[in-house]
């Protein structure tokens, strides 16, 4: 019994650690004569770097920010650049400035190089402070269109002959299911009542929970790269708090039963949302099919790594007729899942994770 919950202590200790994932936006558009390059990032990664809030009141107004356009430069030409065969090419700031998306506040920083044959793009932004940072990036050459994912583990990419890294998209769709606590403790919850329960054929029917969910979440990342739907961030948001305590729901009551594959689909389409608030921007042009393809192939891995640690965990503990353990994490779970919903409606954040 001490095994299993220290178990469970581990597994939950691993959820706090998740977190939004700090993302920034870069297009490069390379010519023989001159090459520009836009960098957006947000006021509040910035602000890991640079002390932009100089009176210390947790918001950063357009004063304080015209106040470190010095600092914002030299950070830029430190974070971002640029290189051909012989050196490193300089980066001339033309322009700073704000802009607003999904509500969150970004510096859109605008330069140029007149370095000729560029063939490497290179990204340092947050190495040694958020790991899980990444850029989502276009580069544009010739007409050709290629997208990338500048982050710690990957922080160089080749220009001239770029293609789309499949591997950059497999790698951060685990990464992203890995890190997304709301998604985890959704994935604890469908199994869950396989093992309060005698439930047989325990294997097929999480076989077919994962691709219930894998199907439902590609649909609707899909269609949002499409810009086919829209909706507020913290909605979506809350929504999925919401079917997190709903399938927590599914283990508490007093006949608890598996949730029905009807209602994982739709939770699943739910859920896709919060997957394309990240890629949304990124997953488009000629390769879309192919990027949410890669995307989601990382998902699924990551979900298939999660399911069977989390699976093995409570296998075990339904052998050693620790009930009252497994009832008191789906307690949790409820717990924690309603607070996350009342707190994203609200726009707060009172949660560590």
């Amino acid at each position: 019994m001490k095994i299993i919950i220290a178990l469970f202590i581990l597994l939950l200790s691993q959820l706090t650690l998740a977190h939004t994932q700090s993302v920034a936006k870069i297009q490069l558009f390379v010519n023989e004569q001159e090459s520009q390059l836009e960098w957006q990032v947000a006021l509040i990664d910035l602000n890991k770097v640079i002390a932009l809030d100089l009176n210390a009141d947790g918001a950063i107004t357009q004063s304080e920010f015209q106040a470190s356009l010095t600092a914002i430069k030299k950070l830029t030409q430190e974070s971002v650049s640029l290189s051909n065969k012989e050196d490193t090419c300089a980066l001339d700031i033309k322009d700073i400035d704000l802009n607003s998306r999904a509500q969150t506040v970004f510096a859109v920083i605008k330069a140029s190089t007149d370095c000729s044959q560029i063939n490497e793009l290179h990204y340092h932004f947050l190495k040694d402070i958020d790991s899980l940072h990444l850029a989502l990036t276009k580069v544009f050459i010739n007409d050709t269109e290629n997208t990338h994912v500048l982050s710690a583990k990957e922080p160089t990419i080749p220009l001239q002959n770029a293609s789309n890294a499949s591997t950059s998209f497999i790698y951060q769709g685990i990464i992203h299911i890995l890190i997304g606590a709301d998604h985890l403790l959704f994935l604890m919850t469908l199994l869950l009542p396989l093992f309060l329960t005698r439930s047989h054929a325990k294997i097929k029917t999480i076989a077919s929970y994962t691709i219930t969910f894998t199907i439902a979440h590609s649909i609707t990342l899909l269609i949002t790269a499409l810009n086919w739907i829209s909706l507020p961030s913290h909605l979506v948001e809350a929504c999925i708090a919401a079917t997190v305590a709903i399938g927590a729901w599914f283990s508490v009551r007093p006949q608890s039963r598996p949730v029905p594959l009807a209602l994982i689909f739709a939770i699943g389409l739910i859920h896709g949302m919060g997957f394309a608030s990240v890629f949304g921007e990124l997953i488009s042009g000629q390769a879309l099919i192919s990027q949410v393809l890669f995307f989601n192939l990382g998902v699924e891995l990551g979900q298939l790594g999660f399911v069977a640690c989390a699976g093995a965990i409570l296998w075990l503990a339904s052998q050693l007729k620790a009930r009252v353990v497994l009832l008191a994490l789906a307690y949790a779970i409820l717990i924690i899942a309603t607070l996350w919903t009342v707190e994203r409606l609200l726009q707060q954040s009172w949660m560590p994770f």
